[in-house]
């Protein structure tokens, strides 16, 4: 599995990419297939504190889940970053609105380097 970075898409200078790894690829958000990753370091200055883990849901439908959950990124694509208001604990995870909070729009990329914020191919959403 490859790496996948993470920069803000409303505010991509908030913060450097960070680097996110995939805990759970079983887990969906009112249907729609998402990824429970951690994100290393952990973003500080977020809405509810620190955020080490979240779930990524595409924000559009051409998002494949799957090429995100291989690290087969060709193209930065679009995400919802929620934080969990419980921990996911059953094999497979059905979580509603009530579960999660949206904490930012967030754009994933297989490369650090194209997540930078003065990337102009990094500015195209997936």
């Amino acid at each position: 599995m490859c790496a996948m970075y993470l920069v803000n898409d409303d505010e991509p200078s908030q913060f450097q990419a960070r680097r996110v790894g995939i805990l759970r690829d079983d887990v969906s958000l009112e249907g729609k297939p998402g990824l429970l990753v951690s994100i290393e370091p952990p973003i500080g200055a977020t809405a509810g504190g620190p955020l080490a883990r979240a779930l990524l849901v595409p924000r559009h439908g051409d998002v494949d889940v799957d090429a995100l959950r291989h690290g087969e990124v060709a193209r930065p694509a679009s995400v919802f970053v929620c934080r969990l208001e419980s921990e996911v604990t059953e094999p497979v995870q059905a979580l509603t609105r009530d579960d999660v909070s949206i904490v930012f729009w967030g754009r994933v990329n297989s490369s650090a380097a194209r997540s930078r914020v003065d990337d102009p191919e990094s500015q195209e959403l997936g």
